[in-house]
């Protein structure tokens, strides 16, 4: 027979491993260190960062310390570095530098063409960590702003993704994030945004002109490719179809681009206005009919590298650091169609029952504006998109007995 077997598990109170005394010791330590702020200095330039700058940078840790723990202090690179790259303007410019991108695998190597160094950002934030947090470093004898220089070294031919990442080779120029729902039922859509996100990651648009197609990318999503069934929006009405939720990855990656400053080639709206997505700026695809282009025309490659959550989708563009700088004027709503009232026929319901499947919307449209410029102020481009909802029947399901044309004035 089946062998069966139990145990007991008995909860004791413990010894909390830090004091109360440590605790409010480190936050004293901590507020000497941050208070004077940190002054960078690259090429001739300074940058100070504040208090609040430093100290969102600073992480506090348990160590043990022979028998017992301790606190200690220290600045996390993977929040300061991307900081003090922007602040200090310690990055690589497309002026002297271009990159591009080789995938293989889930792996990505970034190659450098030009002149120039690279600053030293990694080492300027570990320099900063130990004048802040390390030996008789501000933290325990206070003192003035910490002062660090960002030195150069030369530029690598070839290294991973992360290190060009952490060295301010490149960097992140343009992301987006939408949310979805993971209620019951949403399980095939959800399916499908995944498998979407996960086939456009690491996808790679070449300098000087190359596109990125949704449909090409993507290829056509249907069974054959492992995409499910679920709720999408065909000729203005909510459907099931094979591929339904791939537009939400589409309307993320729009923005993305968008906010990126890059060129939008082509773009749709979708025929319903979807009020979860930003005002005017959905992105709606059908293949092979309907798709998304950008277009990148700066002179190093862009990579795109998509990621999600539970309920979450996000796509991130990198390349050389452009300077470009996104403005968004909202146009007001305009008055569009008048929706209208249909009636489906339920012979299984009750002969003279009915009730309100969908409620109706009129239609209706907008129009946004978008300003890109570069660090110096100058135009880049000035672009605009329309969208244009259709209006959104009223539909009632009724029995075979109920008249429709008395139900029509009742409801008017």
């Amino acid at each position: 027979g089946e062998e069966t077997s139990s145990f007991v598990a008995q909860a004791f109170p413990a010894k909390s491993r830090i004091t109360m005394s440590q605790a409010e010791q480190m936050a004293e330590a901590v507020n000497r260190a941050i208070t004077p702020g940190a002054v960078f200095e690259y090429k001739g330039k300074q940058w100070k960062a504040d208090a609040s700058a430093v100290g969102s940078w600073t992480t506090i840790s348990t160590e043990q310390q022979g028998d017992s723990f301790g606190l200690k202090a220290s600045i996390d690179p993977s929040v300061a570095v991307p900081a003090v790259v922007k602040g200090a303007d310690a990055v690589i410019t497309s002026e002297n530098m271009t990159v591009t991108f080789e995938v293989n695998g889930n792996d990505v190597l970034v190659h450098t063409q030009g002149s120039g160094n690279i600053p030293e950002v990694t080492n300027a934030v570990s320099a900063l960590d130990s004048a802040l947090y390390g030996e008789g470093g501000t933290a325990w004898n206070g003192g003035d702003a910490v002062s660090v220089s960002i030195e150069e070294s030369d530029r690598p031919e070839s290294l991973p993704f992360d290190q060009a990442l952490e060295l301010g080779i490149i960097t992140e120029i343009g992301k987006y994030t939408t949310e979805f729902s993971t209620q019951e039922g949403t399980e095939n859509r959800n399916h499908n945004i995944r498998l979407a996100a996960d086939i456009l990651n690491n996808g790679v648009v070449e300098a000087n002109g190359g596109t990125w197609d949704f449909n090409d990318r993507s290829g056509n999503t249907n069974e054959a490719a492992g995409f499910w069934e679920a709720g999408s929006i065909i000729d203005g009405e909510y459907v099931d179809s094979v591929g339904g939720g791939i537009c939400q990855v589409a309307t993320t990656v729009f923005n993305a681009a968008y906010e990126a400053g890059l060129e939008i080639v082509e773009r749709h709206n979708h025929s319903l206005y979807i009020a979860s997505y930003p005002t005017g700026r959905d992105a709606a695809v059908d293949y092979p009919t309907m798709t998304l282009v950008w277009k990148n025309d700066l002179p190093s490659d862009i990579i795109m590298k998509t990621e999600y959550g539970e309920g979450s989708v996000t796509a991130k563009l990198y390349s050389v650091y452009t300077g470009y700088h996104v403005e968004t004027e909202t146009g007001e709503w305009q008055e569009g169609g008048k929706y209208g009232t249909r009636f489906e026929v339920d012979d299984s319901y009750g002969s003279s029952n009915y009730y309100r499947k969908t409620v109706g919307e009129d239609g209706q449209s907008i129009t946004i504006v978008r300003t890109v410029t570069d660090d110096e102020g100058n135009p880049v481009r000035n672009d605009s998109f329309g969208s244009v909802y259709e209006p959104k029947d009223e539909v009632y399901v009724v029995g075979s007995a109920v008249d429709t044309s008395t139900l029509t004035s009742q409801r008017a």
